[in-house]
């Protein structure tokens, strides 16, 4: 497991890159993400991830996702709300 000051050094490099991160350095679980949109994550959680996020183009393209469905989801839901009567 590499240290902080590798993990800050390899997220630094990513950051020069465009905020590429394709190794996922110091990246949080799809689990954490989605937590997060859900809003069921711990205050330090919450701000680990936002901290983490500017800096990488993976967790922000996984949080849209995530984002993407859940909104589907509702609106599937919200159909089948309709339909029920």
């Amino acid at each position: 497991m590499k240290n902080r000051e590798d993990t800050m050094a390899a997220l630094l490099q990513a950051n020069i890159q465009r905020q590429a991160n394709p190794d996922r350095v110091g990246c949080p679980t799809v689990q954490s993400l989605e937590a997060f949109l859900r809003g069921q994550v711990e205050r330090d959680a919450v701000e680990g991830i936002c901290d983490h996020l500017p800096h990488c183009r993976e967790c922000l393209l996984e949080l849209k996702t995530l984002r993407d469905v859940m909104w589907e989801e509702i609106r599937e839901s919200e159909t089948e709300m309709v339909g029920v009567g």
